[in-house]
């Protein structure tokens, strides 16, 4: 049956940022629709704000709020990697040591 509060949706990513989603799912223990909706929400709350309110100061204290709470799976992200990995992702290029 299918859900009433969610809705599938697709988009077509690189196989370098499908690499370094799964390497993050992984890490965190989370699926890879969770963790690209925890990437996803700092922006998605800041449109949604931006629409509701017309202010883009709201707008941008929305995201902020939202991105401190992502801030915190990141950190965690962070203490799990237990080795410094290297994603190389085309354009961009990230180290990612341990903390």
């Amino acid at each position: 049956m299918p859900s009433k509060i969610t809705k599938l949706i697709s988009f077509r990513l690189k196989n370098d940022e499908i690499d370094a989603i799964d390497a993050m799912s992984e890490l965190i223990g989370k699926s890879k629709s969770d963790t690209i909706r925890i990437l996803l929400t700092p922006s998605i709350i800041q449109a949604k704000t931006a629409m509701e309110t017309k202010s883009v100061v709201q707008a941008a204290k929305a995201r902020l709020n939202a991105e401190i709470e992502q801030s915190k799976l990141i950190r965690d992200l962070a203490k799990k990697a237990e080795i410094q990995t290297n994603l190389n992702l085309g354009e961009y290029s990230y180290d990612l040591q341990p903390a």
